[in-house]
């Protein structure tokens, strides 16, 4: 009864990646968990990361915000557009399957 429950499917690959990324950043885990948690309800690969999606997943200043999405960037497939005074977009670039056909 009350609060309906929310819950993330989860890649391990991807998820193995964002912890690699994130080291001893606490934002950047969080950042990840965030965008792929939009992600999921809005079944669409583009989010606004807003104020307030950060403050739901416990990132409360704007300077963790830019950490935890540069930290990603480089190393989860995402494409981070950001524009002064706008919040930041992300796109979470679908990897095409493997050929499990390849080689035999």
């Amino acid at each position: 009864p009350g609060r309906r429950r929310h819950f993330l499917h989860l890649d391990l690959e991807e998820l193995q990646a964002a912890l690699a990324a994130a080291g001893d950043s606490g934002a950047a885990i969080k950042m990840w968990l965030a965008v792929r948690h939009r992600a999921r309800l809005t079944k669409n690969n583009v989010v606004k990361v807003t104020t307030k999606l950060c403050r739901q997943f416990g990132i409360t200043d704007r300077k963790a915000k830019q950490r935890g999405l540069a930290k990603l960037a480089y190393i989860v497939a995402w494409h981070v557009v950001t524009e002064n005074g706008k919040n930041p977009v992300v796109e979470i670039c679908i990897q095409p399957a493997r050929d499990v056909s390849a080689g035999t």
